[in-house]
């Protein structure tokens, strides 16, 4: 029986953290990977965030949690559980691309438009068992592994948005009321 780790919420660290900028390291072992998935995915609750990436707790290691949930943005969504990926890697994607709305943890209050793959297919180590598996997400959940795995190569959304879509969250939440509207 696996035993269950109480997961502490960590600061999100901002974008001038030097560890936002680097390439994060491989996992080889999955020693201490359960507290730090615990962390995170405590810290990803606690911020009302979609998801979250290692490096944005300051910690140098190839692992995200994606979490689509309702939060304060967009409280229509679904609650699909956090999933855990330990060194992912985007293996297959779609042809087709949409725009879509990005905020970040780590850039708070700030979204932009950013191209983003429909649909991906992560190559991932599965932090319980160790073992190698695949998984297909398409959607909303696609956006935010593909956000999170930018993370992990020292990168962050504005890197590829239209900086001419660069709005605040509150600016953004009116243009959703206005669009709701119109329908």
């Amino acid at each position: 029986m696996q035993k269950i780790i109480k997961g502490k919420v960590r600061q999100v660290v901002s974008y001038a953290s030097p560890v936002l900028r680097k390439k994060a390291k491989k996992l080889n072992k999955m020693s201490g990977v359960q507290q730090l998935v615990a962390d995170l995915i405590a810290t990803c609750k606690a911020a009302h965030l979609v998801g979250i990436a290692a490096p944005q707790i300051a910690v140098s290691s190839q692992v995200i949690i994606v979490w689509q949930k309702p939060t304060k943005t967009r409280p229509n969504l679904i609650d699909t559980g956090p999933k855990v990926f330990v060194n992912p890697r985007i293996i297959e994607h779609s042809v087709g691309t949409e725009f879509g709305y990005e905020g970040c943890g780590s850039l708070p209050g700030i979204m932009a438009k950013v191209n983003r793959y429909k649909a991906i297919r992560i190559e991932y180590i599965d932090y319980i068992s160790g073992k190698k598996e695949l998984i297909n997400l398409k959607g909303f959940e696609a956006r935010i592994a593909q956000h999170e795995c930018e993370h992990l190569e020292g990168g962050i959304f504005l890197d590829n948005a239209d900086l001419s879509t660069i709005t605040t969250t509150e600016e953004w939440k009116k243009m959703m009321k206005k669009k709701k509207g119109k329908k």
